[in-house]
């Protein structure tokens, strides 16, 4: 039996963040303003092309109003 692809974590966080900005019906620009992110640092997050602290992660998940781990969930 095959075994499953492997997504990195760096993709799954991207797609969740993308996703449940979506739902809270928040362009970037907002959502990086209100976690105090650079908005250029926003976007290289959600396009898996910057790495984040434990605590940029705390502050998207409280903007997003999710739990920090949920972001991570593939």
């Amino acid at each position: 039996m095959p075994k499953p692809k492997k997504v990195a974590l760096s993709q799954r966080l991207a797609r969740n963040m993308r996703d449940y900005r979506l739902r809270r019906k928040l362009t970037q620009e907002e959502a990086a303003s209100k976690a105090d992110i650079d908005y250029k640092r926003w976007q290289a997050i959600e396009a898996a092309r910057a790495n984040v602290t434990l605590k940029t992660l705390e502050r998207i998940a409280e903007v997003l109003r999710v739990d920090p781990q949920t972001l991570l969930k593939g």
